[in-house]
């Protein structure tokens, strides 16, 4: 089989296209990895715009980029299939049809709704930061901003459960962001978009890495941080807590962890915040110590039967003491000495900004073996036999330390966590 001249072999693909107006014009392939892109391939279109890519089935599934007429582009999604679509330079999305690749087919339907949308979008928001909030005309104006908000997610979820298991979907889903009351001003707006930025991005598909999209959005919420809070004195500490939330995004997925934390890192040493960036190369995944308390009791099993009445601790100076863990809400955290994470969450827990600790009772516990290597004058700091911590981690369904346990004021256990990107 021939395709321009070349043997196209049965284990490959093609991508074809025609864009009229650009005769004999030279097109690049374009492909991304992390913040990396690079050009692997070209070829020249011939008069009417026809040309053709030839890729081979080793090449990783992921989002491609053809570039051409100073610096235009179009994206694809190559996922084992071939592509072919035609369209012009003038109306590069609007004019698209896409023949084959049904990735692309979706890709594309939902590109010309959202550009068109977005358009009308845009002009609306710009109206409303301008218009009186107390006339009707602004309500009529918000009516119809809100509106097309709806309409844009209600034909995104149609989209993607009418096309399921496709590659696509995390591209498109990357590609939603939060959208803030367009009656508030520029302050709570951006506020309520950097609260809610992580919800709309999880990291923690290695898919991703194979676009441009983890990048950009990165720049993205660092971006709104600073809008947040541009004074001298607090743009280090919205930093780093954007950096913190970023990492938490990639959920339990080492390599998506690994990658934001050296982009991260990288990128704050450029800037010259190398105390965020030190900070941030220290953070280990999953843990340093991850200490393994032995019992042979099941998460299932364990959650039933509920923490004990009182757990019985020594305080730094040794004495034994009978702690009730009924009758208030408490927060319990039993840490590992010389642990990265046992010591973000001791400072995520006593910080409150983390994790609300009003009207509660604060518990921070290390083994009794561990009594000579932790000094502290914290008055919440506990130490505890090995007979008891097995009894919590029985209860708690959890083996490995630290642990961040929240326990009711009926000594129910509400949640446990290990992870202090949980936490965040």
């Amino acid at each position: 089989m021939f395709v321009s001249g070349q043997v196209l072999y049965a284990s490959d693909y093609h991508l074809k296209g025609t864009i009229k107006g650009i005769p004999e014009s030279k097109i690049y392939l374009q492909e991304f990895y992390g913040e990396q892109n690079k050009v692997t391939d070209s070829v020249t279109a011939d008069l009417e715009g026809n040309f053709s890519f030839k890729i081979k089935s080793e090449k990783p599934s992921g989002q491609y980029r053809l570039i051409f007429a100073n610096r235009r582009f179009l994206d694809f999604v190559f996922n084992r299939e071939n592509i072919e679509f035609s369209t012009s330079l003038d109306h590069l999305i609007d004019d698209m049809k896409v023949t084959e690749s049904t990735e692309n087919y979706v890709y594309y339907q939902y590109l010309k709704f959202r550009v068109k949308s977005q358009k009308r979008i845009d002009q609306l928001s710009k109206q409303l930061y301008s218009y009186d909030s107390t006339k009707a005309y602004f309500a009529e104006t918000k009516h119809e901003y809100l509106n097309l908000i709806h309409q844009e997610d209600e034909f995104t979820s149609q989209l993607i459960n009418e096309y399921p298991g496709l590659l696509v979907s995390a591209f498109i889903k990357i590609d939603r962001e939060p959208r803030p009351d367009p009656s508030w001003n520029k302050a709570k707006a951006n506020l309520w978009v950097f609260e809610k930025f992580p919800e709309y991005f999880q990291f923690s598909d290695t898919l991703l890495l194979r676009s441009n999209a983890v990048s950009a959005k990165i720049i993205a919420y660092l971006s709104v941080a600073l809008s947040v809070h541009n004074h001298p004195d607090s743009i280090e500490n919205i930093l780093k807590t954007a950096s913190f939330r970023l990492l938490a995004s990639t959920g339990n997925c080492g390599k998506m962890f690994r990658f934001m934390n050296d982009y991260l890192n990288n990128g704050f040493v450029r800037l010259g915040y190398k105390n965020i960036a030190t900070q941030i190369s220290e953070i280990p995944f999953p843990c340093c110590t991850c200490r393994t308390v032995e019992n042979k009791n099941t998460l299932s099993k364990a959650t039933k039967a509920g923490m004990p009445s009182s757990v019985l601790l020594k305080n730094i100076n040794g004495e034994k003491t009978k702690v009730k863990l009924q009758g208030t809400t408490t927060l319990m955290l039993i840490a590992a000495a010389d642990c990265k994470w046992s010591d973000l969450l001791t400072k995520g827990l006593m910080s409150g900004n983390v994790l609300s600790t009003a009207g509660k009772q604060i518990l921070i516990i290390y083994s009794e073996d561990e009594m000579t290597v932790v000094k502290s004058e914290n008055r919440f700091l506990h130490f505890i036999s090995e007979k008891e911590l097995k009894k919590i981690s029985v209860a708690a369904g959890v083996q490995t330390l630290p642990v961040l346990i929240t326990i009711s004021e009926k000594g129910e256990i509400l949640h446990a966590t290990t992870s202090w990107l949980e936490l965040m």
